[in-house]
């Protein structure tokens, strides 16, 4: 999203740029080696702040690691995180580009073939192409994966690691004197609840009497579709 963003606001200060600066200087023999130049430095220092940032954030997730108690990485196996996410964005740039070729298109056959006024096309066809994309992305792409998604790893989501056992105490749910069935929470959230301190580790931690703090868990019944599971 940060490059994205990004790359909209250098089009945005380019466009008035090139529109309205750039015929000014074309008695300027070196402007074409000073364009040169300055997008191969912005192009360096966008590559160096891309690697610093992630050798940065590498850092801070081995100080998390290493206070949980898991094995460190090394610094450069994140910058594979730089590279996806290089190719993301130019997945993203090439696919909105396309979508504004199309909504041209589109402008240009609602002005020649509806006889639509050539202002108002050009208003029309970007806005109908949006809300279009909206709807097969909300509607049937993320839908269809969801969907896909729970059933793929409902029996996975059935079982229940090894070693856990049922809570007992009523502050957790899936015990007895919860009003949430253990089966209904889900395998990540039956282990959830089944690690949680209690009041005796709090109390020997802290030094202060604790109660039993709450574990809950929202459940993920597989075939249950989201909005229902979230109600």
């Amino acid at each position: 999203m940060t490059g994205i963003v990004g790359y909209g606001i250098g089009v945005l200060v380019a466009f008035p740029a090139r529109r309205w600066n750039t015929p000014r200087l074309t008695w300027w023999r070196r402007r074409h080696t000073v364009r040169w130049i300055a997008e191969g430095v912005v192009a360096l220092a966008a590559v160096g702040t891309l690697a610093g940032s992630l050798l940065v954030a590498a850092d801070w997730q081995n100080e998390i690691r290493a206070l949980m108690g898991i094995e460190e990485t090394t610094g450069f196996a994140y910058l594979r995180t730089g590279l996806l996410s290089v190719a993301v964005v130019a997945a993203v740039l090439y696919i909105v580009r396309r979508l504004r070729w199309v909504a041209r298109r589109f402008a240009e056959f609602l002005a020649r073939r509806l006889r639509v006024p050539v202002a108002a096309a050009h208003v029309l066809a970007p806005v109908i192409l949006t809300v279009a994309v909206v709807v097969l992305v909300d509607q049937v792409l993320l839908a269809s994966s969801s969907t896909a998604t729970r059933i793929v790893f409902a029996n996975d989501n059935n079982s229940t690691d090894p070693g856990m056992e049922q809570p007992q105490v009523p502050e957790r749910s899936g015990s007895p004197a919860s009003p949430s069935s253990r089966e209904s929470r889900g395998r990540q959230g039956r282990t959830f609840v089944a690690y949680g301190m209690n009041a005796e580790l709090l109390t020997e931690l802290n030094g202060t009497p604790h109660s039993n703090p709450y574990g809950g868990t929202r459940g993920s019944r597989p075939m249950t579709p989201p909005t229902n599971r979230c109600s």
